[in-house]
């Protein structure tokens, strides 16, 4: 799992990580 200035844990809704790309 590598998001683009996403940490795990963040305030981001899990359908956005999705859509970045897990």
């Amino acid at each position: 799992v590598g998001l683009e200035g996403y940490a795990p844990g963040d305030t981001i809704p899990s359908n956005l990580l999705v859509e970045k790309g897990k």
